[in-house]
């Protein structure tokens, strides 16, 4: 019933509005901003380690090893959205003329990659599909990856907030050292959190609230 919509969140002094609009607005007792203490700007020892980072990256060759002739890779990882998201923004990259001729940019996100698929048993078939096709196909390897674009989703989440956040959290700092692990020349990894997903009755796990809450959860691990 178009005439009778509610967009107000029961124990929220704020609607459920952007985190990086919400500032010290409050949802469900979490203020808001991308970064700590209601900030939408990135701590300057943040922004210095992450420059410093990049600046540290250089083309390896197939082994993981500085050559001016090498390549370094950026990949996605993600459920379906983020392909989506991640193929158009290939679409660009293809025609940009400044990029970087080392540069590899590679698909890795797919149907169903959630976080937890990429730490439950399931998620052999989702690395394999990584390293036995998207990195061949890019023409590199897994020590060549210097990036990571991350638009985690959790598939199972135990409740609403911050039970779904909570999880999240957990999540990626169990996948986070993990990706060290697959990847040793991992410099950076920037994350996303999933776009606005719309509401559902019952509630779905690629609905609202759960697609809004993640952001907290990106939240917690930056900070």
């Amino acid at each position: 019933n178009c005439n009778n919509i509610s967009w107000n969140i029961t124990g929220a002094s704020s609607p459920e509005i952007p985190m990086d609009q919400l500032g010290t607005g409050t949802y469900l007792g979490y203020t808001g901003g991308l970064y700590p203490g209601c900030s939408n700007t990135i701590p300057a020892s943040h922004l210095t380690s992450g420059i410093n980072l990049a600046n540290s990256i250089q083309p390896l060759d197939a082994s993981g090893n500085p050559s001016p002739s090498g390549k370094y890779a950026l990949l996605s990882l993600g459920t379906s959205d983020t392909k989506y998201e991640f193929d158009r923004f290939l679409e660009y990259a293809s025609l940009e003329p400044t990029i970087n001729p080392n540069l590899v940019i590679v698909e890795g996100a797919m149907g169903s990659e959630a976080l937890d698929s990429l730490l439950g048993i399931e998620s052999i078939d989702f690395w394999n599909n990584i390293y036995d096709w998207a990195f061949p196909d890019a023409g590199v390897t897994p020590q060549q990856v210097v990036a990571i674009w991350l638009e985690p989703e959790d598939a199972h989440p135990p409740g609403l907030f911050p039970l779904d956040m909570n999880q999240i959290h957990t999540e990626l700092l169990t996948l986070i050292p993990d990706l060290l692990v697959r990847f040793p020349n991992l410099k950076l990894l920037y994350l996303t959190s999933r776009a606005y997903a719309g509401y559902a009755n019952p509630v779905k796990v690629t609905s609202e609230p759960y697609a809004y809450d993640q952001g907290y959860a990106l939240q917690s691990i930056i900070a």
